[in-house]
């Protein structure tokens, strides 16, 4: 594996021009969004060069496998193919996993470490005839199992799941059952059993990134799209219920984006997705208390990954702290198949300001939700449409 030279000496003359430019992007600030740095970290994107990877993807699911220490991918979509493969990530490259039983092909299914039984979780999604799943399954590092609990969640895709290592739970939230049909539930996985349903939060929606914010012990989402609008709002959840987050800056409204928590600054860091101003390449991060800009995307343009939607992030083993792959390129451009990581590039005063103009956070149409896996390539923004409804 190697980094990009190239991006090194990027990164070197970006940051020579930071220090001169960043007293005067304060200086000069007009109406726009505030994005302070309370945090010393600044953060860059590296892309790697594994020997082995997945092929180009959009809406796999992916997260961090605590009990063997990779990060696990399943899924996805490759223009009009649904995907039903594994991979691994062991921190140098990706591995090809050949289990003897799998879930069906599926796209935007939702994923998160299991704490209780020390296993990857694997809940609903979209298969390649468009029927809606509302199947469980376990990953235990080396196969795949099907559970059958007691209690279920609706049939949905497009949901956001995240391990909730406090409350030692899994905790699942909203998601569509067929397009313009969004939900606002929300499901705890309790290593056995789902249970809940009913708990008050976050209106309905799909799409909504969400990742566990480890130092502060709670579930991040922000985000989403009800069909006809993205949002732009900030909750929590402490394993109990939902609170809603009155940040002093926020990122424009979005969906679609990837979210993971950065162990070394302690920040949970969103990039990317769909907003009003279309296939977005910013990177936010959230301290628990308001979001901040990295390094501002008119400065370093050269730094952040490609703008894109669904792609799938998580924590990563050492030596990177989160990885990100894949998703669905800017315009016609197609699915994604690069890895990237975060580095932190330079340190600043906990009191330096940058002020970044945010785009509007305008109603998102819902002609933007992508067609059946059937029907063709997508556009460039949203999630998928199912041909047909029910599990399958």
């Amino acid at each position: 594996m190697t980094f990009r030279s190239s991006r090194h000496r990027a990164v070197a003359a970006a940051l020579a021009a930071l220090l001169i430019v960043a007293p005067l992007l304060a200086s000069v600030a007009g109406p726009a969004s505030a994005a302070p740095r309370d945090s010393a970290s600044l953060l860059t994107w590296n892309q790697l060069a594994p020997a082995a990877s997945p092929t180009a993807r959009v809406h796999p699911a992916m997260a961090m496998d605590a009990a063997t220490g990779t990060v696990v991918l399943f899924g996805g979509r490759a223009g009009t193919q649904v995907l039903g493969d594994t991979w691994t990530w062991n921190g140098t490259t990706w591995a090809a996993q050949t289990p003897a039983v799998s879930p069906p092909p599926l796209e935007s299914a939702a994923m998160a470490y299991d704490p209780v039984g020390q296993q990857i979780l694997l809940f609903g999604g979209i298969g390649a005839d468009g029927s809606v799943s509302a199947a469980t399954w376990a990953w235990n590092g080396a196969g795949w199992s099907l559970l059958n609990p007691a209690a279920s969640p609706p049939a949905r895709y497009a949901a956001s799941m995240a391990s909730d290592s406090g409350a030692g739970t899994d905790v699942l939230f909203g998601g569509l059952i067929a397009p313009g049909s969004s939900l606002g539930d929300t499901w705890s996985w309790n290593g056995t059993n789902w249970v809940g349903g009913t708990a008050p939060g976050p209106s309905a929606r799909s799409a909504a990134a969400v990742t566990y914010d480890a130092t502060r012990g709670v579930v991040v989402l922000f985000g989403g799209t009800t069909g006809s609008e993205s949002k732009a709002d900030t909750w929590t959840w402490n394993g109990a219920a939902w609170s809603q987050q009155s940040p002093a800056a926020s990122p424009p409204a979005r969906n679609d984006a990837a979210l993971a928590f950065d162990p070394a600054t302690q920040t949970a860091v969103l990039f990317g997705g769909n907003g009003a101003g279309g296939t977005l390449r910013d990177t936010w991060l959230w301290n628990g208390t308001t979001w901040s800009s990295s390094l501002p995307l008119s400065l370093l343009p050269t730094l952040n990954p490609p703008a894109r939607i669904g792609a799938g992030a998580a924590e990563a083993p050492s030596p990177q702290r989160l990885v990100l792959f894949g998703g669905q390129a800017a315009g016609s451009a197609g699915a994604l198949g690069d890895t990237w990581t975060v580095g932190t590039v330079v340190n600043t005063p906990s009191t330096t300001t940058t002020t970044v103009t945010a785009p509007p956070s305008t109603s998102h149409p819902s002609s933007t939700t992508l067609p059946p896996a059937t029907k063709g390539p997508p556009p460039s923004t949203a999630v998928p449409t199912p041909t047909t409804g029910g599990a399958p």
